[in-house]
């Protein structure tokens, strides 16, 4: 059994959790393990299987369910254990910090490739000549290579003690972290560049598509103007952009309904102390978001959607085929008893 000294803890006091919230957030917290876990794996094998899907844009949400898989997979189940235990279950200063290195570097990857994403589909929308020429697979995937190595170089930058930062398992958060008790501290810093940045960037994004959208379609009006044959130009037009746009106000409304809560607990925590409830409740938000991204990029299309069914139709005539099978075999095994 680990103890609470087996990696660096902070001078506030130990704060439990009560057993009303405790019950809650283990229930929800296994519900969307499993949903994020079966759900980005899903998400991978479509993308790996459906050939329509294999395109720039969407090698982009196969490296975000890669990072969510890690996070959801990896560091949500410590932090449960954590929440039902009442200590950290790692087994010395190193796992805790490794936990830590892992869970920041994939959270990285996955709020930036969010950003990239947004990125993406702002180039690809308002400056489509630019995107056919710039944008290839090959740069593509060299882009998410770039984005895990300079989140691996940055989480990492704590082991060298760079910043006046360190990991360290937090007893409020009940999971290992960077060290944000100093407003200063290039920890403290970098989780709020992490929560409030993206967040921006998408805002934008999703503002340039917006006011992109309404230009062509004042253009479009003025060009169909008083000619009924085109009257269907503009409803597909119209269906495609306003289905655009909700994607993108989705998926800017997850990102601050589910980031800026834990971001903003974060910042009062410095001023007032915040109940390790509370906080219980705004870090299952925080890593709700990697459980859901896979619907929210994924059902949003229509080739995702059929991609799911394909995999799943797969899954069960698989799993049909193999209970035949073994049916088959008692049933020879039963008649060649049955013949000696």
């Amino acid at each position: 059994m680990a103890s609470n000294n087996s990696s660096e803890v902070e001078s506030l006091p130990l704060e439990s959790i009560s057993c009303g919230v405790k019950v809650v957030v283990l229930a929800l917290g296994c519900l969307s393990c499993v949903s994020g876990i079966l759900g980005n794996i899903l998400i991978l094998s479509t993308l790996m299987s459906y050939k329509v899907l294999r395109s720039q844009h969407n090698m982009y949400v196969g490296n975000l369910a890669v990072a969510d898989l890690l996070v959801i997979g990896y560091f949500v189940p410590h932090w449960l254990l954590d929440v039902l235990l009442g200590y950290q279950p790692v087994v010395n200063a190193v796992h805790c910090q490794a936990n830590a290195f892992i869970m920041t570097t994939s959270f990285m990857v996955s709020v930036y490739t969010l950003v990239m994403i947004g990125l993406d589909r702002y180039i690809s929308v308002c400056h489509n000549a630019l995107y056919v020429t710039v944008v290839t697979k090959s740069r593509t995937a060299f882009t998410c290579v770039l984005l895990w190595l300079a989140s691996a170089a940055i989480s990492a930058l704590p082991f060298f003690q760079v910043g006046n930062t360190r990991f360290y398992y937090n007893r409020i958060l009940h999971f290992c972290i960077y060290d944000t008790s100093n407003p200063l501290s290039l920890g403290f810093i970098r989780n709020m560049v992490n929560l409030i940045l993206p967040a921006i960037c998408i805002g934008i994004f999703s503002l340039g598509i917006l006011n992109f959208w309404k230009k062509s379609r004042n253009r479009i009006d003025r060009w169909t103007s008083g000619r009924e044959q085109n009257v269907s130009v503009r409803n597909r037009i119209s269906q495609s952009d306003v289905a655009l746009v909700r994607s993108l106000v989705l998926v800017f409304a997850v990102l601050i309904v589910l980031y800026i809560p834990f971001a903003s607990g974060t910042l009062i925590s410095k001023m007032v102390p915040v109940s390790a409830d509370t906080f219980s409740i705004l870090s299952f938000l925080l890593f709700l978001n990697h459980s859901i991204n896979w619907m929210v990029y994924g059902l949003m299309n229509k080739h995702f959607k059929d991609g799911y069914k394909r995999q799943l139709r797969l899954c069960m005539k698989r799993q049909t085929t193999s209970d035949t099978g073994e049916k088959t075999r008692v049933t020879l095994t039963v008649a060649d008893e049955s013949t000696i």
